[in-house]
């Protein structure tokens, strides 16, 4: 186990450990599993400096470390911190690839980009939509986008401007 300022990792196993890191929209969950036949970096999640406070961590974290992210989760969860959503407008997509903050995921059954508690600033996200049915040649329906979202208070955004992933 290791700890530096807003870093900390433990070990699951001999050759599996977790690193997580705060930023300003939460906490980042990095894995790393060298011990299974796929072995590599993972992301093992991510939740709001809310949710972590509200249900706690989504990986078991030793009690030590758990103590330690919550002081520094408290003081990033005061008032300084709006409540922001960001959504698809339009048709609801079946996946979302996409960074946002500089945090990668993939979504699912949702137009949810971010759900969650930000500081004030700029944030980028960008990513591919993927939906049902294919395009005039076969290809499986996608749309992208690349936006920056200004966070200067509780807001929900919507994007709307998405482009054709394959454009005729």
């Amino acid at each position: 186990m290791s700890a530096t300022p807003h870093v900390w990792s433990w070990h699951l196993g001999a050759r599996h450990w977790i690193d997580l890191s705060l930023t300003d929209a939460g906490l980042a969950y990095r894995g790393t599993d060298l011990e299974g036949p796929s072995g590599g970096e993972y992301m093992a999640g991510f939740q709001s400096y809310r949710e972590f406070a509200e249900v706690g961590p989504l990986n078991a974290m030793p009690p030590e470390i758990e103590a330690a992210v919550r002081a520094v989760a408290a003081a990033k969860g005061g008032p300084h911190l709006y409540r922001v959503v960001v959504r698809i407008a339009g048709e609801p997509p079946d996946q979302i690839h996409m960074s946002f903050a500089g945090q990668s995921q993939v979504k699912r059954g949702t137009d949810v980009v971010f759900d969650g508690d930000l500081a004030a600033g700029t944030y980028r996200t960008r990513g591919v939509l993927l939906y049902p049915g294919a395009d005039g040649k076969g290809r499986r329906r996608m749309m992208t986008f690349d936006e920056s979202i200004v966070v200067d208070g509780a807001t929900v955004v919507e994007i709307a401007s998405l482009r054709p992933r394959f454009p005729d």
